[in-house]
C-alpha cells in the first residue's frame, strides 16, 4: 500500500485541510470541537495521526477543531468599588472601562451600572463598562434675603430645588420679601432637596 505523510494541519482553517488530505489521497476522519483562546474558530488545533507521521493512502485522520475562546459569563459588578470590580474582571481576562456619573441612591465610588449585563457570555480580551457613582448631584443654594416672594422662588427652582414657602414676621420694609433662608446661602445641597424661604408679613394683633 503507498505510504503517504501526514502534513501539519494545525491552525489551518478547516476547509483547508480538509482539502489538504483529500490532496494526498486521505481520508477525515471524526472532527471534535472545543473552546481554545489561540486558535480562531474553525481553525485545526490539532490531528491524529499528527504531522510527519507515515501512514497508508485512505488513512482516516481525526480533526480537533476550535470553536474559539470560551465564552464568559459577566459577573454582576453592581455596587462593588472600582478595584473589587476590575480585580474580578482582571482575574477572567476582561477590560474595564469606567465612567463616572452622579447618583443619589449609590454611594461615590461603587458601581451604579454595567454593560454588558450580568450573565451575558462575552469573549476573553472584551471590554466591559461601569458606571462609577460620583455622588448626589450638588447644587449651590443662592442668596435670596431680601428678594420678592416669586424672584426667589425662581431663583431657587432654577439651581434644582423644591421651595416651600412660610411667614416671617418683619418691619414694614421686608413685608413680602423674604426675610429668611434654610439652608443658607452657599451651603452646598444635593438637587432635588426642599428649601424654605419665610416671606415677611406684619405680626398679627393676637400676637
Amino acid at each position: 500500500t503507498e505510504q503517504v505523510t501526514v502534513p501539519d494541519l494545525s491552525s489551518r482553517f478547516l476547509n483547508e485541510g480538509m482539502q489538504e488530505l483529500s490532496r494526498l489521497g486521505l481520508d477525515v476522519g471524526s472532527i471534535q470541537r472545543d473552546y481554545n483562546d489561540s486558535v480562531s474558530d474553525d481553525y485545526i488545533i490539532s490531528h491524529e495521526p499528527a504531522a510527519n507521521a507515515r501512514v497508508a493512502k485512505g488513512t482516516a485522520v481525526k480533526l480537533l477543531v476550535s470553536k474559539g475562546p470560551r465564552p464568559l459569563k459577566v459577573p454582576y459588578l453592581i455596587e462593588k468599588t472600582a478595584n473589587e470590580a476590575r480585580s474580578s474582571l482582571s482575574a477572567m481576562g476582561l477590560i474595564m472601562q469606567q465612567e463616572e456619573e452622579n447618583d443619589d441612591e449609590v454611594e461615590a465610588g461603587r458601581i451604579i451600572r454595567q454593560d454588558p449585563a450580568q450573565g451575558v457570555s462575552i469573549e476573553k480580551g472584551s471590554t466591559v463598562i461601569v458606571w462609577i457613582s460620583s455622588g448626589p448631584l450638588l447644587s449651590t443654594v443662592p442668596a435670596v434675603i431680601g428678594l420678592s416672594e416669586k424672584e426667589a422662588q425662581t431663583a431657587l427652582e432654577d439651581k434644582g430645588f423644591r421651595v416651600e414657602i412660610k411667614d416671617g414676621i418683619s418691619g414694614k420694609e421686608l413685608y413680602g420679601k423674604v426675610v429668611d433662608q434654610r439652608p443658607e446661602e452657599g451651603a452646598s445641597v444635593r438637587k432635588g432637596v426642599t428649601t424654605t424661604i419665610w416671606i415677611g408679613k406684619k405680626a398679627s394683633a393676637g400676637d
